[in-house]
């Protein structure tokens, strides 16, 4: 079931108290397979850290979100 994000939004407000969080929202009608997200949250997590933000970099995500986080992971580990 697709939640949009409804879930994860009662976890940030937790989260932010300890963690600089950052959303990404993939559109319903983005047909783009997982190795194609996977680059786009790569490429997005490399700007921020460019731009100075923290070393650490958890992911989480819902539904097709996690699964592009992890494979993103698996592919340029730290």
């Amino acid at each position: 079931m697709l939640r949009k994000g409804e879930l994860l939004a009662v976890q940030t407000q937790h989260l932010e108290t300890a963690f600089d969080v950052r959303c990404l929202a993939i559109p319903t009608d983005d047909l783009s397979n997982s190795q194609k997200l996977a680059g786009v949250v790569v490429n997005l997590i490399e700007a921020e850290l460019n731009e100075g933000a923290s070393q650490d970099v958890y992911l989480c995500g819902e539904s097709k979100g996690s699964l592009s986080g992890f494979e993103g992971s698996s592919e340029n580990p730290p």
